[in-house]
């Protein structure tokens, strides 16, 4: 966020959205989960049958099951509304709006302040 702050004029708009994914947690976390996903690592079809039930639990029931995983090919993060207006407020935007779209997006409106001037280096 901050190269793209760093990138933008003075005054000038950003739009982000990501996927308005919320789900319950049941996945267990801990050595027993640990050890089953490395199992499974070991067995191609299963994995592939587990990551399909994960992700099928996710979209259809908002439950991410026990024993369940994101696989690596999402998104690495999840945002609420909140913490995305938070991300981009602290890379200096100011938020117009926020919210989530018509098409099921969280997204964000903001704008670099006049007051920013030139860009920075900060990574």
């Amino acid at each position: 966020m901050r190269r793209i702050h760093a990138a933008l004029i003075p005054r000038g708009w950003l739009y982000v959205e990501v996927p308005d994914e919320i789900w319950r947690n049941y996945s267990a976390h801990g050595k027993l989960r640990d050890a089953g996903l490395r199992w499974l690592l070991k067995r191609p079809r299963l994995l592939i049958a587990a990551d399909t039930l994960s992700t099928a639990c996710r979209i259809k029931f908002g439950v991410l099951p026990p024993m369940g995983f994101v696989p690596m090919r999402e998104h690495l993060n999840y945002f609420t509304s909140e913490a995305l207006k938070a991300l981009v407020r602290n890379s200096d935007f100011d938020v117009l709006t926020a919210g989530v779209n018509t098409a099921g997006q969280t997204f964000v409106i903001a704008r670099k302040s006049a007051a920013s001037g030139q860009s920075t280096s900060r990574e």
